[in-house]
């Protein structure tokens, strides 16, 4: 078996979507036709075609670009579902395409990090210069923290922050 794409404007009126971005991408932008989402991490293809009774149903699966696309249709190809297709480019490509699309204005979680982060820096130098010195340490634990997120590629205030009502899909 091999993977198919498929661009967004090929797809039927009728498609079975599956949507496989995080929560915070899904609730910033997603497809307005109907379709299913289920994070990449979270996703068990065994389970999914059982819950949902899938048999000769074509699943077209979407991320942002497509290479997650790509990581779930590997993991449905594993169970021995023949009727996979990557939707070319995901989200990206079809608002390109214009595919509409339901749009909010969450903010990205990267950029939520940004602002906290530079906030509690900002906030603790302005208490460290003009309160008390021991205030520093704000600044020296989010320096830190953020030096930890770049070196193991997790984030603990994107964890924290992803606990938030805005962030939850």
């Amino acid at each position: 078996m091999s993977i198919q794409e498929i661009n967004p404007k090929d797809l039927p009126k009728d498609a079975f979507i599956l949507d496989v971005r995080m929560g915070s991408e899904h609730s910033e932008k997603a497809l307005r036709q109907p379709h299913f989402f289920r994070e990449l991490s979270n996703l068990n293809a065994k389970e999914f075609i059982k819950d949902f009774d899938l048999k000769d149903t074509p699943i077209y699966l979407m991320c942002k670009s497509g290479k997650r696309a790509q990581k779930a249709a590997e993991l449905f190809e594993k169970e021995g579902y023949p009727h996979i297709f990557v939707i070319k480019g995901g989200i990206d490509n079809a608002e390109i395409e214009g595919i509409p699309l339901i749009k909010q204005s969450v903010i990205s979680m990267e950029r939520q990090v940004r602002i906290l982060a530079g906030a509690l820096v900002f906030l603790g130098t302005l208490l460290g210069i003009f309160y008390s010195s021991a205030f520093f340490i704000l600044p020296l634990f989010i320096g830190a923290g953020l030096f930890y997120a770049g070196i193991s590629n997790s984030c603990g205030m994107a964890k924290l922050l992803a606990l938030f009502p805005w962030n939850k899909n």
